[in-house]
């Protein structure tokens, strides 16, 4: 199987590292049936599957008791992190689609002014897409 290195180290297959969003959630979705119901799960394991998250807990570790540990150890204490992790993003996190609204809300493109505004690229970006629908590709 051919491995593609990102810069943090993790391997993704090089049959997913082609595939759209939308292929992406299509595939955990289908593989993991309790994500259908729980937005977090479905994030969870798009960070592990195509973003490497589990792979940058144990570079991480790495990093930080370089020399210290063995790469077993390292990856044992990996597994453990990324599982306490994973229980505080299911139990505790704020969701992140909540904190995206907030800040449309707070931002809003009808409002004529405001402190908490974008620079002037990112609100000119969303004033384009305000009402525009699905993102077009």
């Amino acid at each position: 199987m051919t491995e593609q290195l990102s810069m943090f180290g993790p391997s993704v297959p090089a049959e997913m590292d082609h595939l759209s969003p939308r292929q992406k959630a299509e595939s955990l979705l289908d593989e993991n049936v309790e994500a259908r119901n729980d937005d977090r799960l479905l994030m969870l394991l798009w960070w592990i599957q195509f973003d490497g998250l589990a792979q940058n807990f144990y570079w991480a570790l790495r990093d930080l008791l370089e020399g210290e540990k063995s790469d077993d150890e390292l990856e044992v204490m990996a597994d453990a992190l990324l599982e306490r992790f994973r229980d505080w993003f299911r139990r505790t996190a704020t969701h992140p689609e909540t904190v995206r609204r907030r800040r449309a809300e707070i931002q809003s493109n009808r409002q004529k002014e405001g402190a908490l505004r974008g620079s002037a690229s990112t609100t000119a970006y969303r004033r384009a897409r305000d009402g525009a629908g699905p993102p077009r590709k």
